[in-house]
């Protein structure tokens, strides 16, 4: 296979994983306005996490959305996702 191939692989690969964690935590995504039903938090850079309520799924990356600020975060960068879920008051 070519590089290219390879990496569209890759990156249709992480799209799935991403999608499916996010049917996992039941947590519903709007691809038109990339907004999440609950935060999630994303690992990525080795040992950096970021927590969004809004993304957008590229071509070869997440671009975070929070307020006015984004953030691109590279498909190879990302090592896994977690539920951010408030824990109900005692």
């Amino acid at each position: 296979m070519e590089k290219q191939q390879i990496q569209l692989l890759q990156d249709l690969d992480m799209k799935t994983r991403f999608l499916r964690a996010l049917e996992h935590f039941k947590v519903d995504y709007n691809p038109e306005t990339g907004r999440l039903s609950d935060p999630v938090t994303i690992y990525a850079y080795q040992k950096r996490k970021y927590i969004t309520s809004r993304l957008f799924i590229l071509d070869d990356s997440f671009n975070l959305m929070d307020g006015n600020t984004s953030r691109k975060i590279s498909f190879d960068k990302v090592q896994t996702f977690k539920l951010e879920k408030e824990e109900p008051p005692l």
